[in-house]
């Protein structure tokens, strides 16, 4: 009897540790930022993929948690727009505090010679938004702004992450104003900053994770390009999550 209560004793012990451990991960999340709102669906199959799958709502802006690979992760949603990027982003961090934060989603090419479903990291990521000079005269353009950068450890991880399109480190540029359509003010802005690509938030996700001081990662994939005549393809971000869910295996493993 008395040998029982002790073999029954080193169970639990060996047993609760375990339970425990996978139902509180206390390791620092990887999170991800992405816009979810109509047309603009660029996290669902990243939502869907967690497993433990848990949805938390703080001030208004819906926030996914879960595991990929076993190691946790945060989604967070945002609206499109700098503003809507920055409350998601600021939120996240307050309330999860991650260790990566990656940014990921579509944007309009403002390269010709990006094609739908390229996809480039964001080594260099501008505010377009505070250009500066005579309106007439890209080379006199400067940015107030300062140049914000994706961390050079998770771009070298970014970049030995396979796809099946083309993939490069570049220049994004994130704008307020919805410039498609306009491809002779698209020349100027390209002639004068040579950024390959414009979305909505990626420099509002890297402005408050630069504040924080929380290494990010800025991925967009090309789902139009005006300068070349390739109309919007919907499915390219689909390509942008599989390619993130892959990115963030290669982070964990």
């Amino acid at each position: 009897m008395r040998k029982s209560k002790i073999l029954l004793f080193s169970g639990i012990f060996f047993i609760i540790p375990t339970l425990f451990s996978c139902k509180y991960d206390n390791r620092k999340p990887i999170m991800i930022i992405g816009t979810n709102q109509k047309d603009f669906e660029e996290i669902a199959l990243l939502i869907n993929k967690l497993d433990n799958k848990e949805k938390v709502t703080i001030d208004n802006v819906n926030f996914y948690k879960g595991t990929m690979f076993n190691y946790p992760i945060i989604i967070g949603e945002t609206k499109t727009r700098m503003s809507n990027a920055t409350l998601t982003t600021t939120l996240g961090i307050k309330s999860f505090n991650p260790k990566i934060v990656i940014n990921e989603g579509t944007s309009g090419g403002h390269d010709a010679s990006l094609n739908v479903k390229d996809i480039v990291l964001g080594e260099d990521i501008l505010d377009i938004d505070s250009y500066q000079g005579d309106v007439t005269d890209p080379s006199t353009w400067t940015l107030w702004a300062p140049t914000m950068h994706s961390d050079e450890n998770l771009l070298k991880v970014a970049e030995d992450t396979s796809y099946d399109h083309a993939l490069k480190r570049g220049i994004l540029a994130t704008s307020d104003c919805w410039n498609d359509g306009n491809v002779e003010w698209i020349s100027k802005l390209h002639e004068a900053f040579h950024e390959d690509l414009e979305e909505m938030e990626s420099y509002a996700v890297a402005n408050v994770c630069e504040n924080y001081k929380i290494p990010h990662l800025s991925i967009r994939v090309i789902s139009n390009n005006q300068m070349n005549h390739q109309p919007f393809d919907v499915t390219a971000k689909d390509d942008c999550q599989k390619y993130t869910y892959k990115v963030i295996e290669n982070l964990v493993k």
